[in-house]
């Protein structure tokens, strides 16, 4: 995961002056947030969310943050996805704790 945590890092660098990119990269990960349960000591939270299936939403920020990007950020040379053969709710893990741990995982 070393490499697509470097991805992740070149993807921001190139965005980072582009309000609109930046808040579907949040949006995407924030889906990713989404995909993973809670730990079992953490508190049930009634605020509404998790209504939607989670993984659902992760594939359609997904679609919205490539096609943002394919329009106007030609620079980035492939499309974002998961690695060959990872679900989407296993990628989704592997972004959250890289994301958490700040680092490859």
């Amino acid at each position: 995961m070393a490499s697509a945590n470097c991805q992740w890092m070149e993807i921001n660098r190139l965005i980072k002056d582009d309000p609109q990119a930046n808040v579907l990269l949040e949006n995407f990960f924030d889906a990713c947030f989404d995909c993973v349960p809670p730990p079992e000591w953490a508190p049930v939270s009634n605020d509404g969310r998790g209504s939607a299936n989670p993984v659902h939403t992760m594939a359609s920020t997904l679609q919205q943050l490539n096609a943002y990007l394919e329009r106007f950020h030609r620079t980035i040379p492939n499309r974002i996805h998961p690695p060959e053969g990872v679900s989407l709710q296993h990628w989704a893990e592997d972004i959250t704790l890289q994301i958490l741990a700040n680092g490859p995982y």
